[in-house]
């Protein structure tokens, strides 16, 4: 019997993240009938917890919450039970082999810390001009000076994630490339045109696999759904598994199941409980 269900947010619980982050109305009523028949739900994202909590204040029920693909890990009652961060030596190893290696295939670099602050850095001022509102005016981010780690670990300021825009086709040559040259690091790619670096272990599947440990739950007690590269390790851990249909083909075929939403999933959910 399934006793929890995870989900994915943007592309999957969300649809159309731009416009705001209210699940639609038949998710909603979805996560709700979970909870009436007695299953948990939980979300696992690359957003920051902030979001998360936006998320339960329109389906009005407290879950788990996993966000930066792993790194952050909180219990119903807002207990934090993990929090991941690269340490400030592995931040700039990474940040200086980026900028010197491979920043001209970039339209720009993030730094994301635990505090929900991004601080970012283009390649040239065209690509700052053509980013801008694209990315740095809609996340409030801070362009960076060459001091940035120095400056954040004298503020305490914890690095999380590394988060790379770049061309959708060269996206997976340059996954690659990193992940040869950094195999510690988690290298997904999370988006068209985005790869997301985050510290060993923080991955989905491993903070899933955390609130299992902590519940007492087994694999054939969990369901998560996702459409995207980094919702592969939650697809690995769990025995019902679902994929977004517009997700990638690689994607789709990681999960057990194909659906068209949320909604779709926790129907086939309540059909295996019964």
């Amino acid at each position: 019997m399934i006793k929890l269900f995870v989900s994915d947010l943007d592309g999957t619980l969300i649809h159309e993240p731009k416009t705001g982050i209210e699940p639609n109305e038949r998710n909603m009523k979805a996560i709700r009938l979970l909870h009436e028949n007695n299953i948990e739900f939980a979300v696992a994202t690359g957003r920051f917890d902030y979001h998360i909590l936006e998320i339960e204040g329109y389906i009005e029920s407290k879950n788990y919450r996993i966000g930066l693909n792993g790194g952050t890990v909180y219990t119903k009652d807002d207990i934090l039970l993990r929090e991941n961060t690269f340490t400030y030596d592995e931040a700039e190893k990474l940040r200086s082999d980026i900028e010197k290696n491979y920043m001209k295939e970039l339209n720009y670099l993030v730094l994301q810390t635990v505090q929900a602050k991004r601080y970012i850095k283009y390649p040239n001022f065209l690509k700052k001009m053509a980013n801008f509102y694209k990315y740095q005016r809609q996340f409030n981010a801070i362009h960076y000076s060459e001091n940035i780690i120095k400056e954040l670990a004298d503020r305490n300021e914890k690095i999380i994630k590394v988060l790379i825009n770049t061309d959708p086709v060269n996206k997976y040559s340059l996954q690659e490339r990193l992940r040869e040259r950094h195999p510690e690091p988690e290298i997904t790619i999370s988006g068209p045109k985005s790869i997301e670096i985050g510290p060993m272990g923080n991955t989905k599947g491993n903070a899933i696999r955390m609130v299992m440990e902590k519940e007492r739950l087994k694999e054939n007690e969990v369901a998560f759904i996702g459409d995207s590269y980094n919702d592969v390790s939650g697809f690995e851990v769990c025995k019902y598994s679902f994929a977004m249909s517009h997700a990638d083909e690689f994607i789709k075929s990681k999960a057990v199941f194909v659906v068209d939403s949320v909604a779709d999933a926790v129907e086939r959910v309540l059909k295996i409980n019964w």
